[in-house]
Parts: structure tokens; C-alpha cells; sequence
């Protein structure tokens, strides 16, 4: 037994002391792995997460020398495509992408990626460039590529996001009563992705569910209140894709809400290009601009929103 006095220090003996030592210095090594473990999958799990779907769908890239030499056709024009796709923002590119793809599909009718890809590249033309006119029998021809994938993977989760925003192409292109159906699968398809992996395409699905909410009639499904939820959830899922802000504040605009639009807008305005979205970033800043016009004017009562 150890006293405590004033001529005597209370000590451990020297096998007590280097059990301790040793033990001290496992909590510190366990901590330290367990820091590091977590900081590797952060910095390894973001960016895979939100990597530009483009680049997973149309493959690596080929070097010059390569594309040159490679008999290989497909790869060729998936090549081009991927030049073509790195345009996007021209309206010309995108469809000369969906043209590429579209011509390899055919060299290999059977290829489930080749489907996938020709799914994803209209909904890229569709998306980026519809200017509210709609290519139906190009609809019709993705959406039988996005079946094709789903018959044969049914857990696949960008044949289910494709599916539903083709869907939803299609049914802004038709009348109010032919629109019902398509808009079922879409809300069917992008509730599964929400469910499963939100984060995909910059959380698309969530973006996707919001847009329609805000923009369709109550009748229709229109609900600003549901489409301000998803706004929200797609923001904190990706607050790096510009165009989640810009739609937020597009709809707090629509509910006079103008001074939580306001810094959404400025912040998108003063933003700089995130990694793999230069064309979409020059576009957003485009839209930022009208919008911010506008919401001057809405503030100041010249303009109805």
C-alpha cells in the first residue's frame, strides 16, 4: 500500500507504470486509425459521389494516339461523344452527342451500357436545351433503352433516375390527360432513387421532384410547399451544383419570400466553376442573371412573378 505524506510522493511500481504507458499509447494509436479512417472515406467518398455521371457513363477518356490507332468503332464514337458532351452548354454539342451514342448503340444493340449511355444523352439534350419543345420519338426511343436496362438490372439506380426524368420530359410534352401516366412512373422512379442513392446526379431526383411540385398545377400534383422541401434536401445534398440554389430561389420569389432569395442568387452570381461543370456553370450564372433581374422588379412591384 502507497501513503500519501509530506516526505513521501505517491508512485506506481514500474509494472503498473508501463502497463498504463502501454495502454495509453493504444488508445492514442486507435484513435489516431479511426481519425484517418474516417478522413480517407470523406475525401475518397465525396467526390466518387458526385462525380459528373457523364464521365462514368461514356467511359475514360481515349489519348489522341489511341483514338486514332483503336479499331474499335464504338469506342470512337463515344470518344466523340464525350468531346462533344465537354460542350454541352451549346445546344449543337449535345445533340451531336446524343447522334454519337446513338450510332454506337447500334453497333451493339444488345450492350445494356449501350442503352444506358443513348437514356442518359437524351435526357442531357432534353434537359439542358428544350427551351419547352420536346423531341417526342426521341423520348420514346430512350425511354425503351432505360426499360431494356431495367428488365435486365432492376436495382440499377441510373436506369431508375433516367427513367423517371424521361418520364417527365414526356409528360410535359403531351396534354394534361395524356400526361398522367408518365408522370406516375416518374414520381414511381425518382421516389425509389430519393430512397436509395439521393446523392446522385447532384441529388437529380430531388431537384427533379421539386421542379415538378413547383411548376404543375395543384390538379397536377403541384405543391410549392413539397417543392420547397425538396429544394431544400437537394441544396444540403449537393450544395455545389448551382442550379439546386437558383431553383430554391426561383420558388421563395414565386412566395414572396425575396430576402431568402436574394443571397441565394448573389452567392450563385459570385460563384466560381466547380470541378467537371464549367458549361453548366456558365449557364447558371446566365439564369442567376435573369432571375436576380427579375427579383428586382418583383421588389420593387414592376413586375407579377
Amino acid at each position: 500500500m502507497f501513503v500519501l505524506n509530506n516526505t513521501t510522493r505517491r508512485t506506481a511500481p514500474p509494472g503498473r507504470l508501463g502497463v498504463i504507458i502501454f495502454y495509453l499509447l493504444l488508445l492514442v494509436g486507435i484513435s489516431g486509425f479511426l481519425n484517418a479512417a474516417a478522413a480517407a472515406q470523406d475525401s475518397s467518398g465525396s467526390p466518387a459521389a458526385f462525380e459528373d455521371p457523364a464521365l462514368q457513363l461514356l467511359g475514360r477518356p481515349l489519348s489522341r494516339g489511341q483514338a486514332e490507332l483503336t479499331a474499335d468503332r464504338g469506342a470512337l464514337l463515344l470518344e466523340q461523344a464525350r468531346q462533344a458532351y465537354s460542350q454541352r452548354d451549346q445546344r449543337e454539342k449535345i445533340r451531336e452527342c446524343v447522334d454519337l451514342v446513338k450510332e454506337a448503340l447500334a453497333l451493339e444493340p444488345d450492350n445494356l451500357e449501350r442503352h444506358l449511355q443513348f437514356a442518359a444523352a437524351c435526357a442531357w439534350f432534353q434537359g439542358y436545351h428544350s427551351r419547352g419543345s420536346y423531341d417526342q420519338q426521341l423520348l420514346l426511343e430512350a425511354l425503351a433503352s432505360a426499360a431494356k436496362v431495367l428488365e435486365n438490372e432492376p436495382d440499377n439506380p441510373m436506369a431508375h433516375y433516367l427513367n423517371g426524368m424521361l418520364h417527365a420530359f414526356m409528360g410535359r410534352a403531351l396534354s394534361s390527360l395524356q400526361s398522367f401516366s408518365h408522370f406516375g412512373f416518374m414520381e414511381q422512379d425518382l421516389q425509389w432513387v430519393m430512397e436509395r442513392r439521393p446523392e446522385l446526379d447532384y441529388a437529380g431526383a430531388y431537384r427533379a421532384m421539386g421542379r415538378y411540385r413547383a411548376q404543375m398545377p395543384r390538379l397536377l400534383g403541384g405543391n410549392r410547399e413539397e417543392a420547397l422541401r425538396h429544394y431544400m434536401e437537394a441544396q444540403r445534398l449537393a450544395p455545389m451544383y448551382l442550379l439546386n440554389q437558383i431553383l430554391l430561389a426561383e420558388l421563395y420569389i414565386k412566395m414572396e419570400e425575396y430576402d431568402k432569395a436574394g443571397p441565394l442568387l448573389r452567392q450563385a452570381l459570385d460563384s466560381s466553376p466547380p470541378p467537371n461543370l464549367e458549361p453548366e456553370w456558365r449557364m447558371w450564372r446566365e439564369r442567376a442573371g435573369r432571375v436576380w433581374e427579375r427579383l428586382q422588379r418583383s421588389q420593387t412591384g414592376e413586375e407579377e412573378y
